[in-house]
């Protein structure tokens, strides 16, 4: 799970992310015009790249701090047991039923990290493909119809 996470192009992603949003905001303040159905398809396939990255890196930040959170976790669970602590930090007592409900806990945890990194790495990869087929018309499209 965390492979595919770092597998994630996350500075390209940002940087599509920028320019697209920095080319829809250009194109809304300079252009007063009408457009024909063909260029306003254009403008929504470009702008959907644009809310397809939308909190992109948020989402990516707030992901990287949830392995940093559930790997802490789990290597101070496993540290106290190894230990031989009797009582957790906030001086419970650890037993079988403790160590249940602790790996229980981060199990559930780690299975929904898995599922949002696969739709996360799944839309990355969506706004990749989006953007490649986009960009170009969008391109011509702003040089044919903006000054």
């Amino acid at each position: 799970m965390k492979p595919r996470f770092d597998s994630i192009p996350h500075e390209e992603l940002v940087e599509i992310a920028d320019f697209t949003k920095s080319t829809m905001n250009m194109f809304n303040r300079t252009y007063k015009g009408d457009l024909s159905k063909e260029q306003a398809r254009i403008i929504s396939d470009f702008n959907d790249v644009k809310r397809l990255l939308k909190g992109f890196e948020s989402q990516y930040k707030r992901i990287a701090d949830e392995f940093e959170r559930t790997n802490s976790q789990i290597n101070g669970l496993s540290e106290t047991l190894k230990a031989g602590a009797t009582v957790d930090a906030a001086g419970n007592k650890i037993d079988e039923a403790y160590v249940k409900k602790q790996v229980d806990q981060e199990c559930k945890v780690a299975n929904s990290l898995a599922e949002e990194v696969k739709e996360f790495s799944d839309r990355g990869k969506r706004s990749l493909e989006q953007f490649a087929i986009a960009k170009e018309p969008m391109d011509s499209l702003l040089n044919e119809i903006l000054p």
